[in-house]
């Protein structure tokens, strides 16, 4: 209690000493929040990835079956570790298996990435390239729109400024304890994506770089044998699952790395390369996806990071960025498949930080103040409109999905029993969310293999559905059909 009494006086003292900051901080959060929770449920996907990771939730919450592995990625046959599954079951304990809250919970982990980029950027380049940093970062369209899906990749800029938070207290102090913090988000963030991977480089550069410019280093060994430990007790239960199913997991990704994976992207290394940097880290999360704006912020944030790298007095914060910027890319660009911008989120938050640097530099020439400060204002704020007007409770209606799915399985639940019916969905052989929704509700449908007398199918596909035409009706004869909630119930019996 004496420390919490403590830590509260010397917030209330900070926010007395600092109240414009505090004023303009509390409104960056208070947009932030707004934009990620809004309407949530209405605008949430929720689709086969998002049901089949809510029925893993669901076996571990209900059953006690503890995951042992991850989503599946789109590489071969591998999966990742189930470290999301778990963060997922937090939030899903507490508003009992409802999946919005583990958007929420996303979210949540969304802002904690936002307060983490303006400790960073304020501490590294000052006040004025927080407020421009986290500013853009809070409305962009992309950071957003990732946050209000519960989605593995979602969470990995949180875990990955976490690793980089602890990096940066191990410079200032000196304590190499810091490593502990920094080994426990290296494994949740190489859990998130296979190629978040690449940060475990970042932190290996960054670790060997204080190693060798920390003045009065402590507990060295402490530290990175804590570090290490703490990544290896985050990855335990995927290491369970590899030493019990004989690698099944580890020798997929060897093959891979050996035969190199199918190659089905188009270009040369140096086209995806540039295509990751003005499209996926700048383009569609700062520039609106404006070309011209995309280059002209791309030379800005290399021009920021090579003159840190070339003149900054203090080189810490280069070194780590460009290495996290760097090291990142160029790893990304050898992917030989279409790229995603969620394939670059442990990224993302460079550019912004970047950014912040610029201004901060800026503002710094109090001959040029009056000048630059009403541009950097005006600019922020345009930056911001690009990506607020795509946000998609601006311009479209809520497409109510996952209510959805929650009114099929009510008409469902109403006339079948749990196990006495089989169900299909249309559109493809991927029905998890209907199979979370049906399980929730007590309905769980019974797979092909024990046959039942009757089928329910779901037509919510734009065409009508046809059922004389689909080989998967084979021998059934239809009883009923209903519009329920904008899609097509379809009631079978056996010929």
């Amino acid at each position: 209690m004496k420390s919490i009494h403590l830590a509260a006086r010397k917030t209330g003292d900070w926010i007395k000493a600092h109240p414009l900051e505090t004023g303009g901080l509390l409104g960056i959060f208070i947009l932030a929040a707004f934009l990620r929770f809004f309407r949530l449920a209405g605008y949430l996907p929720f689709g086969g990835d998002e049901g089949r990771d809510a029925l893993v939730v669901y076996d571990f919450l209900v059953a006690h079956h503890p995951p042992g592995l991850g989503p599946g990625t789109s590489v071969g046959t591998m999966h990742l570790g189930p470290f999301y599954y778990y963060l997922m079951a937090i939030p899903m304990t507490i508003d009992w298996l409802n999946p919005v809250a583990a958007a929420a919970g996303v979210g949540i982990l969304s802002l904690g990435s936002l307060g983490l980029l303006y400790y960073l950027t304020r501490r590294w380049f000052g006040v004025p390239a927080a407020i421009v940093a986290a500013s853009l970062y809070a409305v962009s369209s992309v950071i957003v729109s990732f946050a209000r899906a519960s989605i593995n990749a979602h969470p990995a800029p949180f875990f990955a400024l976490l690793a980089v938070f602890g990096l940066d207290c191990l410079k200032r102090t000196g304590n190499f304890r810091w490593l502990i913090l920094v080994g426990f988000a290296g494994g949740a963030i190489i859990q998130m994506h296979l190629l978040a991977a690449l940060f475990l480089l970042v932190i290996g550069v960054a670790t060997i770089y204080l190693w060798r410019t920390v003045r009065k280093p402590r507990y060295i060994w402490q530290g990175i044998i804590g570090g290490l430990i703490a990544f290896v007790a985050t990855l335990l239960p995927f290491l369970w699952y590899e030493l019990t199913h004989r690698f099944e997991n580890t020798r997929a990704l060897a093959d891979f790395l050996i035969g190199g994976g199918p190659a089905t992207a188009s270009g040369s290394y140096l086209g995806r390369l540039g295509d990751i940097l003005t499209d996926h880290l700048i383009g569609n999360p700062l520039a609106g996806r404006i070309t011209w704006l995309a280059v002209l912020l791309t030379v800005i944030v290399l021009g920021v990071l090579g003159w840190g790298l070339a003149r900054a007095k203090d080189r810490w914060p280069y070194v780590l960025l460009g290495s996290w910027l760097m090291l990142g890319v160029v790893g990304v660009a050898l992917v030989r498949q279409p790229i995603g911008t969620h394939y670059v989120e442990f990224i993302n938050p460079v550019p912004f930080i970047l950014l912040g640097a610029g201004t901060g530099w800026l503002l710094a020439r109090r001959q040029f103040r009056v000048i630059i400060l009403p541009a950097i204002i005006i600019g922020t704020i345009g930056l911001g409109w690009l990506s607020l007007r795509r946000e998609p409770f601006v311009s479209t209606p809520p497409i109510n999905d996952y209510q959805r799915h929650l009114a099929v399985a009510d008409w469902i639940a109403d006339r079948a029993t749990a196990g006495r019916f089989h169900f299909i969905e249309a559109a493809s052989q991927y029905d998890s969310a209907y199979w979370f929704v049906l399980t929730r509700a007590d309905r769980a449908p019974a797979t092909f293999d024990h046959p039942q007398p009757t089928l329910m199918l779901v037509c919510d596909v734009p065409r009508p559905c046809d059922s004389t035409t689909d080989p998967r009706l084979a021998g059934w004869n239809l009883v009923q059909s209903e519009a329920v909630s904008g899609v097509t119930i379809m009631e079978f019996s056996r010929s």
